[in-house]
């Protein structure tokens, strides 16, 4: 439950003032998780949340070819290697 207010937390944040939708890109192993912290999003924020699913090769080969989101939801190994790509910030 922690992490799914923490995620919930993060789309919110992500939504930054007038934000009309928030695109998180994840991998599926916490699929559950991701929707229920993507509805509580929607539900104090008003803003649309889109979330796409794929595996973590799927996710880097996306990124690459320049799909963009605005929250990550990935294993620490590619999450640190798109960091240090440039992929993704923080």
């Amino acid at each position: 439950m922690r992490r799914c207010l923490a995620l919930a937390f993060a789309l919110l944040l992500a939504a930054g003032p007038g934000a009309a939708e928030v695109v998180v890109l994840s991998g599926g192993a916490i699929k559950p998780g991701i929707l229920a912290a993507a509805q509580a999003s929607r539900r104090a924020s008003g803003v649309d949340v889109t979330v796409r699913f794929a595996t973590a090769p799927a996710i880097r080969r996306r990124l690459q070819e320049g799909e963009a989101a605005d929250v990550l939801v990935v294993p620490a190994a590619l999450a640190e290697e798109l960091a240090r790509a440039g992929a993704a910030a923080g």
